[in-house]
Formats: structure tokens, C-alpha cells, sequence
């Protein structure tokens, strides 16, 4: 079995921390003598965990951008690293630090330096995903059956993931965090606007000045006590619907829960929302496990769970990877009925993409507006199967997006079961090999998620993708 290795680099811009690690991810192709290749990734490595790093800021409303670069080369440079060295990998700016106004021009400055395919990324979605898996709970419920339910509780928010057989059933993000209340020791410094509506709604009258004495030290306790209550709520996902059978604690404040201090430590409140946490009684109805991390559960996903791997890959490309925060649009096509009405869905579909193109937060980026004129397609294609139902959608693909193509625009199909390969090969033969072509398949992807596409990797064998939402939830 033929082996390929590559650096993933994970950087976590969190509300009270930034990290970064490397990692080595082996690729071998799993399909078999004779059968269609299928890379995947066979075993991750972590080569490098950084220093845990308090995020520098300005002041609430800003990052310290020259600082967080500065702390990101020196640990490229610790690690023996450069940016060349990368092949893949992650940005995550994640809770409070993703609302600083000038968050997206920190993410634009990391990616250009700590790697090509080293992604500009934020939204709770991805990161609870990422902290599940980088917390081990993806893992533990392939070995199991029922839920696995993973709360990373940071700085800022509390991120939730549920996992069954491996696979992503649910996510949901409250704005709950160790750091929404900040101290110096003596007095409280500082109260996130977040917390208003719970603080007003609960009558707790708590202030910027008070002193760390009685009775504020009560009125915190019960902040924390509301704040780990509201955490339990949500510990069942889709309205009762998803209940976990076992469930896991990432984050800082998890950390906090394993190695507790005084209780304002660290000049917050994580402290003491961590002592709460471990002295609630609604957790006991589940089986709780400890996480395989904690305070960097999120930079190991990032590092190595945030890219999927395309199975059957055509492309005509050279030059032009990466590419970046690419909308994702949804196409009707699961039976060889809707194969009549190809031409008119796609025409729909590209009347909602120029509608909201300009709409989307995504393309405010440098990189996004490069690929205003890139947009990716996906479906199912399921029993659509047989050679002339699939010279069919190739004939109107190509028809659809002939100007496209004329103006050297990059067709971007992601099909959702295998047939990129017998696609992407029909698809060739109608644009010809000077024209550009990419052609997905096993990448799990819908309509208002974005992509970042990168090099290719094992020989040009298979594609990494990050899929990411930009959506935040329950703000």
C-alpha cells in the first residue's frame, strides 16, 4: 500500500488563548488491487504543540495583530518550520475574539504567511466540529453505541457536538465562556454585552468596578450556577430529539475542572464557572468521560480533523490552488427524472448565487472576491448510474455553464456518491484538457457551506478540502 505523508499546521485564535501544532498525516490509498483509488488519511502525529499563549489584545474592541503574528512565527520557527513546509491545515479565530473588528484582517495576514493551504476560517459550526474530534469524541463513539456529546466550554462560548458511529448528527453554540467576565484581582475590569440579557433576566446586578468581596463573590457563584445550567440544557440537541448516552468536557474551562486554582486565577471567571460545573447535579443522568484534550481540543482538530479528502478526483488545473471561501449550492438531481429538468435547476441555481454573492459576509475577503466568479455545485446523483443517464448530465452541464467555461471559469461539481471519476472523464471530453475542471466526490458539503480547495496531494491523486459555515447559531 503506497504511503504519503504531509504537515498539517492547526493555529486556535480563542478568546483567552492561541495555540498552534503540527502534525504529520500519512495518505494511503485503502481501495485495493484493481478498484478505483481511495486515499485516506491512515494515521495523524502531532510533531509540535506550541506554548498556550493568552491572545494579545488591543483593547475589547481589537486583536493585537502585530503580536499574534509575532507569536505565530516564533513558534513556526520553534517548531522548524516554514511556511513552504506546510501542505495543509487550519486558521480557526473562534468566540469572543471572532466579533473584534478587526478579525478578519488578522485571519488575512496569518494565512498569507503561515501557509498556502492554511485556512481563514471562522463559525461555531466548524468549530464545534473541530473541538469534538480534536477531543477525541468522534473517536470514542465509533467503539460505542448511542450519542457521544462533546461541550468545549472556552473563553467565550460553549461549543456542542454530537457524534454517532464517527459521524457529525448535530452541533449547536451558546454565547457561555470563562472569559465574559474579566478581573484584575481586586475588581471586575470587564462584562462581555453578551451576558446582559442573562444577567438583566435573572435580576443579578453585577458592574464594571465592583470589588471582588461579598456580595459580588454570590452574585458571580450565581451567574455560574445560571451559566451551568443553561449549558446542561442544551446538553440535548434538536429539541430533545438527540440525546447523548456519554458526554465529554474540552476547553479551557474543562481544563480548569481537571486542575483547580484559586478562583480567580486566571483574571476571569473560568475558574469559579469550572468549580460550578463540577459540583452540578445535572450532569448525573449521563456517563461522563474524560476527553482525550482539553485546553487544545480545538488547534488538534483544526490541525488534524478540519480537511476531507476527495475519493475520485478529475481535474484540468494547473496553477490555480488554492482556492478559497468558494459558496457551496445545492442542485436537485437525486433520480433520472430530474435529469429533463437539469437545465432549468441550474438556472435557478445560478440566479440565487448572483443574488446573495454580494450579500454574504464570505465575499468582504480579498480571496473571496477572486472567486466571484467560481461558485461549487453539489448533489447526489443517486440512481443516476448507468453510462447514458450520466452522458445526459454531462451534455447539460457543460451546456449550462458554457460562458463560464468561454471566460475560463473553473466548474467546480462535488457529487455526493461515486461518480466523479465516470463524471469528471464525460466532462473532460466535452470542455477538452486546456480547459479547467475540477470534480469531487466523498466530500459531505451542502448549500450555504463554503470550501477552501487546496494543492493536490499523493501525486496528484486526491484533492483536500475544508468544508466550513459561516453561519453563527443561537447569537
Amino acid at each position: 500500500m503506497e504511503k504519503n505523508q504531509i504537515i498539517s499546521a492547526g493555529i486556535d485564535i480563542g478568546t483567552s488563548t492561541t495555540q498552534l501544532i503540527f502534525s504529520r498525516l500519512t495518505l494511503a490509498n485503502t481501495g485495493g488491487f484493481g478498484s478505483v483509488p481511495k486515499i485516506e488519511v491512515v494515521k495523524k502525529e502531532i510533531l509540535y504543540r506550541s506554548r498556550i499563549h493568552f491572545t494579545p489584545l488591543i483593547n475589547d474592541e481589537q486583536i493585537d495583530a502585530e503580536e499574534v503574528l509575532k507569536i505565530v512565527l516564533e513558534e513556526y520557527m520553534a517548531a522548524g518550520y516554514t511556511p513552504r513546509d506546510i501542505d495543509t491545515g487550519a486558521v480557526i479565530i473562534t468566540g469572543e475574539t471572532a466579533r473584534k473588528r478587526n478579525a478578519k484582517a488578522v485571519l488575512s495576514s496569518l494565512s498569507e504567511i503561515a501557509g498556502d493551504f492554511v485556512v481563514a476560517s471562522a463559525g461555531p459550526v466548524l468549530e464545534s466540529v473541530l473541538s469534538g474530534k480534536g477531543a477525541g469524541a468522534a473517536e470514542l463513539s465509533k467503539s460505542m453505541t448511542g450519542i457521544v456529546a462533546n461541550i468545549d466550554i472556552g473563553g467565550g462560548t460553549t461549543n456542542f457536538s454530537f457524534f454517532k458511529n464517527g459521524e457529525v448528527v448535530a452541533t449547536d453554540c451558546i454565547n457561555i465562556g470563562g472569559r465574559l467576565i474579566k478581573t484584575d484581582g481586586e475588581r471586575i475590569t470587564y462584562i462581555s454585552s453578551v451576558l446582559v440579557p442573562m444577567l438583566v433576566g435573572h435580576s443579578v446586578d453585577l458592574k464594571i468596578g465592583d470589588s471582588l468581596l461579598e456580595p459580588t463573590i454570590s452574585k458571580l457563584k450565581e451567574l455560574c450556577l445560571l451559566m451551568v445550567k443553561e449549558i446542561a440544557k442544551h446538553c440535548n440537541a434538536l429539541d430533545g430529539e438527540i440525546v447523548p448516552d456519554v458526554i465529554t468536557f474540552s476547553g479551557g474551562v474543562a481544563n480548569c475542572m481537571k486542575h483547580p486554582l484559586t478562583d480567580f486565577a486566571y483574571g476571569d471567571i473560568g475558574m469559579l464557572l469550572a468549580k460550578t460545573l463540577n459540583c452540578c447535579k445535572d450532569f448525573d443522568s449521563y456517563r461522563i468521560q474524560e476527553a482525550v484534550e482539553t485546553v487544545s481540543a480545538t488547534v488538534v482538530g483544526a490541525g488534524n480533523y478540519s480537511m476531507e479528502i476527495s475519493g475520485s478526483t478529475i481535474m484540468n488545473q494547473k496553477g490555480r490552488f488554492p482556492m478559497k471561501n468558494i459558496p457551496v449550492y445545492s442542485l436537485k438531481l437525486d433520480c433520472i427524472e430530474d435529469i429533463a429538468e437539469l437545465g432549468k435547476s441550474i438556472a435557478e441555481l445560478k440566479r440565487r448565487q448572483q443574488e446573495t454573492a454580494m450579500e454574504t459576509e464570505a465575499w468582504e475577503s480579498k480571496d473571496a472576491r477572486s472567486m466571484h466568479n467560481h461558485y461549487a455545485v453539489t448533489f447526489s446523483a443517486k440512481n443516476i448510474s448507468s453510462f447514458s443517464n450520466i452522458e445526459q448530465v454531462a451534455n447539460t452541464l457543460v451546456e449550462s455553464y458554457q460562458k463560464e467555461i468561454d471566460a475560463d471559469g473553473i466548474p467546480i461539481i462535488i457529487v455526493q456518491n461515486d461518480l466523479a471519476k465516470v463524471l469528471g472523464q464525460a466532462l473532460r471530453r466535452r470542455i477538452g484538457r486546456k480547459k479547467c475542471l475540477v470534480c469531487l466526490d466523498s466530500i459531505s458539503c451542502e448549500e450555504g457551506d463554503f470550501i477552501d480547495i487546496g494543492e493536490p496531494l499523493a501525486n496528484r491523486q486526491v484533492i483536500p478540502v475544508v468544508v466550513k459555515s459561516l453561519i453563527f447559531e443561537n447569537r
